[in-house]
């Protein structure tokens, strides 16, 4: 494949940097990680690598990023610490600061994460250890955490996520069905026809009359079995003489 790329990039003047260019397969985790190579060089194949801020991994999971991503947050935090442990200012300042700065870099392009009970419970760990240090409480006090959230008028920061995939997805469903993103999005593989008996899979479906999403649906029930009755279960009586 980068053979190929390298020979039509040189027909309109263009080479591949072996610097700048990195190769990651998806899908294949914990697989060979020889290198690719190229007229000019050796290109690196890498499990994963930041692009525009989030981090991919060549497993196609999330936790990485949310690493990342609660790395960065957690950083912006502390240095708004001052401002959180002064006593001069309101807790709803406070907890409007952290939601306004704090909260928009932990759950950077979070529409793209998938939900799993380790995200869900990384996230709103980190969201009460900060709101903690917000009230000045800590795990000796035996305060709940629907306690907390009451207090700073919040919510668990895995339903903000949910909330905002649901409005992503919606937005993507909404669009006409000839938007390059519509089409992405509801593309199939058409390398093998569905057989008789193949679960479908999961997820929207568009009516054929109409491009407006359906439901979301499994796998397809069973028809009904006829009820036998009983004179197809048991044998005939036979007479006596």
């Amino acid at each position: 494949m980068t053979e190929s790329l390298e020979r039509e990039a040189a027909k309109v003047g263009l080479r591949i940097s072996t610097g700048k260019t990195k190769i990651m397969r998806i899908g294949y985790a914990g697989g060979s990680n020889n290198s690719a190579p190229v007229t000019i060089g050796q290109i690196e194949q890498v499990d994963e690598f930041t692009y525009l801020g989030s981090v991919m991994a060549n497993d196609g999971g999330g936790e990485c990023d949310v690493e990342c991503r609660i790395g960065k947050a957690s950083a912006v935090f502390q240095r708004l610490y001052p401002i959180c442990a002064a006593t001069t200012i309101s807790i709803k300042t406070k907890v409007r600061l952290f939601n306004s700065i704090v909260i928009p870099t932990a759950i950077y392009v979070a529409e793209t994460w998938k939900t799993t009970a380790k995200i869900t419970r990384r996230l709103n760990v980190f969201q009460k250890r900060c709101l903690q240090r917000i009230l000045r409480v800590s795990y000796r006090d035996r305060i709940t955490n629907d306690k907390v959230h009451r207090r700073t008028d919040t919510r668990p920061l895995q339903d903000v996520v949910t909330e905002r995939r649901l409005r992503f997805a919606g937005h993507f469903l909404r669009l006409p069905p000839t938007r390059h993103a519509k089409k992405a999005i509801l593309w199939k593989p058409i390398s093998r026809q569905p057989q008789q008996g193949d679960p479908e899979p999961l997820g929207v479906t568009l009516s054929p009359r109409t491009s407006e999403p359906s439901a979301f649906h499994g796998t397809k029930p069973k028809p009904p079995q006829p009820i036998e009755t009983v004179g197809e279960v048991l044998p005939p009586r036979r007479r006596r003489n």
